[in-house]
Formats: C-alpha cells, structure tokens, sequence
C-alpha cells in the first residue's frame, strides 16, 4: 500500500470515530434530559400561604413520579419568589388516606401561627414519611384531624 492511501485511511477512521463519539455524546444527554425528575414527574398545586410578612411560603402540592406512585402530599417552605420543587416537601411528605384535598393527596392543612412558626394538620389515617421540626428558621409543629 503506497503511503497516501495509509494516511487517508488513517483520517478517514478518525473522522468516523469523532462523528461518532459526537453522536453517542447526544444521546447520552437526550436519555440524561429524559430521566430528570422535571420530565418523569408530575405535581399539582394544592394551596400556597405567605408567611405574616412575606419572607416565606409554605404550599401544599402533590408530587408523584408514574403510575406505582400512591398519591402523596408534600408540604415545604420556599423563598416567596422560588418555584414548587420537583421533590418531595422538605417539611412534610405524606401518602395514603381516604380525605383528599383538591390536589388529590391526603387532606392537609396549613397556618402560620408567626412569622416563625408554621403548623400542619393532616388526617390521621395518612401514612407521613417525613415531618422536619425546623426548616430554613422556620419551626413546625403539627397535629392530626
């Protein structure tokens, strides 16, 4: 084989090669981009509460993540202008109960009793996975319908 036919052989494996390292790189983002909570996930806005002055929010939403997923109420504490996460709540996160709210989840309830203090009233027959005594200043306390 004469040199010029090698070395053409040679760029031509490599510009294969880096097309397709583009191309595997591609998909890796678009299955990366399909599996984000955000595109999975659902949730629905329940009710949102400004704290006395503004400084927090609390909402109440329903997250869930497919059909395997039991209805569920999350509760957190957000900044006034930040979004609803695609999470669970980082105060409160319940399933189950025969009490909806208008979200779909267990009934909940929510009321600022100070700018510091934020109490939660859920129905007794809701399974909690998650209740925080404090969050971002915040204290929580609750009780069951």
């Amino acid at each position: 084989m004469n040199q010029a036919l090698v070395k053409s052989i040679k760029y031509f494996f490599w510009a294969i090669l880096s097309v397709a390292v583009l191309y595997l790189g591609k998909c890796s983002y678009e299955i990366y981009d399909a599996l984000r909570p955000e595109n999975m996930c659902g949730k629905t806005l329940g009710y949102e509460s400004m704290s006395p002055s503004g400084s927090h929010k609390a909402v109440i939403y329903e997250f869930n993540c497919g059909a395997m997923d039991p209805f569920s109420t999350q509760i957190s504490i957000l900044a006034p202008n930040e979004e609803v996460p695609y999470s669970g709540g980082n105060v409160f996160g319940s399933s189950r109960g025969e009490r909806r709210g208008d979200w779909n989840g267990p009934y909940a309830e929510i009321e600022w009793l100070s700018e510091n203090h934020l109490h939660i009233k859920y129905i007794k027959d809701t399974n909690v996975h998650h209740l925080a005594a404090k969050v971002n200043g915040v204290k929580i306390t609750s009780e069951t319908l």
